[in-house]
């Protein structure tokens, strides 16, 4: 993560000279971690550049090694405001590029559903509890993106889930960039904060029906004020249980599945 206060550095440079020299502070006041910090750039000046800029990085890594995310920057620089054109030459240059770079994201995954506790020989229909499968963080997301600021669309967004569950970070990205909104760097602001806290996590749909409430307000509250109101609220959620710690069922079976060992946490957005 070092080298992510010049490639901000770098960024300003193209996109906004006022601001050179702030690179390492703006890091430092986002609170929702660099990922997000860098999504919430692309999105303010509707560009794709750290979006670009993660892939190169990819690429370099797996097929060019020598190619350090310095180079990375200095590369940006000479091909500036014309990133999607360097990401589609370097593509071309090595083969298997765009499959590595445009791989399976981890951005909004919902956790993996838990497996369901064996019922014991003899044990009559209904008597063990089986763990509800998660809700679907991703759709979650883009429906109540579509609420906010294209109604038409909530219909459709089932559909859309499905064809670009594979690339959902560039989709969100897409999103983002298109209408103009910082919706999903946001989200990944307050999915780092959820992980953190301390405290049971809230699930992916709590989380987008917290956002949709924030933002639906007139005018809506800045990000810092949303990231300030949703730590308030996580005080609210019961503490996390003690590592391993098991749940009583009736009839004194356990369930082990409560355990940290099988919780999951949402996800911040890289």
């Amino acid at each position: 993560m070092a080298d992510l206060p010049a490639a901000v550095e770098g960024f300003f440079k193209v996109y906004a000279p006022d601001r050179c020299g702030a690179g390492g502070e703006y890091l430092d006041g986002f609170e929702g971690g660099c990922a997000a910090a860098l999504h919430a750039l692309d999105a303010q000046y509707k560009c794709t550049y750290f979006a670009v800029r993660s892939k190169l990085v990819k690429v370099f890594a797996a097929h060019d090694p020598g190619k350090s995310p310095a180079f990375v920057d200095q590369l940006m620089g000479r091909y500036a405001k014309k990133e999607d054109a360097l990401l589609q030459a370097t593509y071309k240059k090595y083969p298997g590029a765009k499959e590595t770079a445009e791989g399976s994201s981890s951005m909004l995954k919902s956790p993996p559903p838990k497996p369901k506790p064996k019922a014991e020989a003899g044990a009559t229909p209904g008597s063990v509890q089986t763990p509800k499968a998660p809700e679907d963080g991703f759709l979650s997301a883009v429906k109540s993106f579509f609420t906010l600021y294209d109604a038409a669309s909530v219909a459709k967004a089932p559909a859309m889930v499905e064809k670009f569950r594979p690339r959902r970070e560039d989709f969100c990205y897409s999103l983002d960039k298109k209408y103009g909104k910082s919706y999903f760097a946001l989200r990944a602001q307050l999915l780092k904060l959820n992980a953190l806290a301390g405290r049971e996590p809230r699930t992916e749909p709590e989380i987008d029906a917290f956002l949709v409430g924030q933002l639906s307000n007139a005018p809506p509250p800045s990000a810092a004020d949303i990231a300030k109101a949703f730590k308030a609220s996580l005080q609210s959620q019961p503490a996390k249980p003690a590592e391993n710690a098991a749940v009583p069922l009736p009839g004194g079976a356990v369930d082990w599945t409560a355990s940290a060992s099988w919780r999951t946490t949402a996800r911040g957005c890289r």
